[in-house]
């Protein structure tokens, strides 16, 4: 997971640091690149990403000339990010029979928004809430305005109840999600971090949240959690065309 951490930023000056800040550089670092690509795979397919398949997806030198680290992504905000990954990954990619067994080939947008809201944030939304939310006015680039919902319909390109429309609200989900640091899936992708932030290397799974989140093996507390107490981490490169990782230290 060499260039997991966002290609833009330098990293930090420094020999030794303790375990917990070096982890909380890495989410802070990774929330435009890593976290996308995590996030999406873990909450629309169900899947854990190996080190390997992050590089692909994040990496400027992993053979994807639209890794999030490219000139496509480049003038994205998080908001962004989030929506175009996901609309690529469930009309296009591993996501779309998961999003389909969870919302519905022919799901509405509201039902949708609610149960995504749910396992998001655990929490409900109201439909009062969630109309809203979608009826908001926000600028469309081109002068003018446009519902929230309209937005995510040209993004989807296919309707207003539409697989890529629904995902890119999906994705501005995931989003806020990360932006308010909230929610199991949020913590689950902590975990993913401090895992992979201890040897830049993580096992593809085909599960995530039962692994990563509360209870799973890789959680926070759980018997493979990397930050046990009194570890610190030391701030070493691993190879010489990499980034540099924090590693643990007994």
């Amino acid at each position: 997971m060499a260039q997991g951490i966002d290609a833009a930023r330098n990293g930090m000056v420094g020999d030794l640091w303790t375990y917990a800040s070096a982890v909380s550089w890495i989410q802070d670092s990774a929330k435009a690149t890593t976290q996308v690509a995590v996030m999406s795979y873990g909450f629309l397919a169900d899947l854990t990403l190996s080190n390997l398949g992050v590089d692909y997806l994040v990496s400027p030198n992993g053979g994807n000339p639209n890794n999030l680290n490219s000139a496509y992504y480049a003038n994205f905000n998080l908001e962004n990010r989030f929506i175009n990954f996901a609309v690529s990954l469930v009309k296009h990619g591993e996501a779309k029979q998961n999003f389909i067994d969870a919302y519905g080939a022919s799901g509405t947008a509201y039902d949708t928004f609610r149960k995504a809201y749910a396992k998001l944030f655990g929490a409900e939304k109201s439909i009062d809430d969630v109309i809203q939310i979608l009826s908001a006015e926000i600028p469309n680039g081109r002068g003018g305005t446009y519902t929230r919902g309209e937005y995510f319909a040209e993004i989807g390109g296919d309707g207003g109840n539409g697989l890529g429309t629904r995902a890119a609200m999906v994705g501005w989900l995931m989003a806020e999600a990360v932006k308010a640091d909230k929610g199991p899936y949020v913590d689950a992708v902590q975990a993913y971090l401090a895992d992979i932030g201890i040897d830049g290397k993580a096992a593809a799974l085909p599960v995530f949240r039962s692994a990563y989140g509360a209870g799973g093996d890789y959680a926070k507390g759980g018997p493979s959690d990397p930050g046990l107490p009194g570890e610190r981490a030391s701030y070493a490169a691993t190879t010489p065309s990499s980034r540099s990782w924090p590693t643990k230290a007994g």
